[in-house]
């Protein structure tokens, strides 16, 4: 008779006990992970072992009851990364509340992995261990500062300070009551799941079972801006392809956008429509192209000199351009390109989060579905968004001003703190390590 599961909360202290506190049990905790995930990824290509229980037990030959934990969490945190923000607070909070206390930090105090991990501690997935985590931080745009013993986490200057330059702007077109609108891009499936480019882009990369619902059911993909005044330019598109996007932003979003607006769009590979100014090493077509896009007349009998000393002679001194931005100037508008550290912090997230609410209740054909949607929330909705956006925007601002503030002196202070020697002594070298 087949092994039976034991209750979660008792196989949870065996499981902690066996495979989190010891370094080689992590590597069997995160095997069993693997295993588990492959199990259910080929549950949607064989039907020779159903259950994913099963598969495993069979592959590996172990207890039912040593992978129960591992399953429970497998599922209930499936494709979900570890939230950046919720990191970010907690770093800032070991910084300002060095920064206020009279008394000398401790090692307990110090913002270093380990004590970073420890107080999210049941805010991330029970499967991510110290060294995961260090990874994830490394991905997330955090680096490691030496102290005199050991590391402490800090953010990337780069990172910093692109957000920084972004939220000032955002903040000051905000005060001048400019309107802003978040470009947004969507994919539904047949099953009325909703996804993010993002999301989808991962999945489609990552997760077997997911590109099989993904490949095999009808695709709506979507593109669309949020304002506080609701949904601009909805369109369903083929393929997110930077000509693809550049068309819609030209010829469907720029028309219907109220004098000097702010478009806000993300710093998607596709959304890169920067051509640079070619060269004597460019190829003539592209040679072509900037003395086009720059209304500069030139005749097809030319050499590849001759039009490269048209590009010396009558096009801008710029080394790039951006024809969606160009275009937004033009007419008066402002382009801004959303730092990935605050991907989410947009009126558009919070609307997605309605339709991945409600698509699979709202009853009409699949390819009007976010139309539906749209045109049921109110403007009270949108207003609400925005104001919580705006919000968020000022108090970030204001934590990375305090945190320019106060980071000089609490890092002096963190130089006096003895750590361990061993302490985040497997610091990453890059985001792959």
């Amino acid at each position: 008779m087949a092994s039976q599961p034991c209750s979660s909360k008792a196989l949870s202290s065996v499981i902690n006990q066996e495979f989190l506190n010891r370094s080689t049990n992590i590597e069997s905790a995160r095997f069993l992970k693997r295993i588990l995930q492959k199990s259910e990824e080929e549950g949607k290509l064989s039907k020779t072992i159903p259950s994913d229980l099963d598969r495993t037990h069979f592959y590996t030959g172990l207890d039912r009851r040593m992978f129960f934990t591992q399953y429970t969490d497998l599922k209930a945190t499936e494709i979900k990364d570890i939230e950046r923000s919720m990191i970010h607070e907690r770093l800032i909070a070991f910084y300002i509340n060095a920064n206020a206390s009279s008394l000398p930090p401790r090692p307990d105090t110090t913002p270093t992995t380990k004590n970073l991990f420890s107080a999210l501690y049941g805010k991330i997935p029970h499967y991510v261990d110290i060294r995961m985590f260090r990874k994830c931080l490394a991905k997330l745009g955090y680096v490691w500062l030496r102290i005199f013993k050991g590391y402490i986490v800090m953010e990337r200057p780069s990172v910093t300070f692109e957000r920084y330059y972004y939220l000032k702007d955002i903040v000051r077109y905000r005060e001048e009551n400019r309107d802003i609108f978040y470009v947004a891009e969507t994919v539904l499936t047949g099953l009325f799941n909703y996804y993010s480019f993002k999301e989808y882009n991962e999945l489609m990369k990552t997760a077997v079972n997911a590109r099989i619902e993904i490949i095999q059911k009808g695709l709506i993909k979507n593109i669309y801006a949020v304002s506080k005044s609701g949904v601009y330019a909805l369109k369903t598109i083929d393929h997110f392809t930077t000509s693809n996007f550049a068309n819609w932003v030209i010829n469907e979003l720029l028309p219907v956008l109220p004098e000097k607006s702010v478009v806000v769009i993300q710093k998607y590979e596709h959304h890169d429509d920067v051509i640079k100014k070619p060269t004597l090493f460019s190829i003539k077509s592209d040679i072509i192209a900037w003395l086009e896009l720059n209304d500069v007349p030139y005749s097809e009998e030319m050499s590849k000199c001759e039009l490269v000393d048209l590009v010396d002679a009558y096009t801008s001194e710029s080394d790039e351009i951006s024809k969606i931005e160009n275009s937004l100037k033009l007419k008066g508008h402002e382009l801004l390109r959303l730092p990935a550290c605050i991907e989410e912090m947009t009126t558009s997230k919070h609307f997605f989060e309605l339709i991945k609410l409600n698509a699979s209740k709202v009853n009409v054909n699949h390819d009007q579905v976010l139309k539906m949607i749209t045109e049921s929330v109110s403007l009270q909705t949108f207003e609400k968004f925005d104001r919580h956006v705006a919000d968020a925007e000022k108090d970030t601002l204001h934590a990375d001003i305090k945190m320019d503030q106060v980071f000089d002196n609490v890092v002096a202070a963190f130089q006096k703190v003895r750590l361990k020697d061993a302490e985040d002594s497997e610091v990453p070298l890059s985001d792959s390590d």
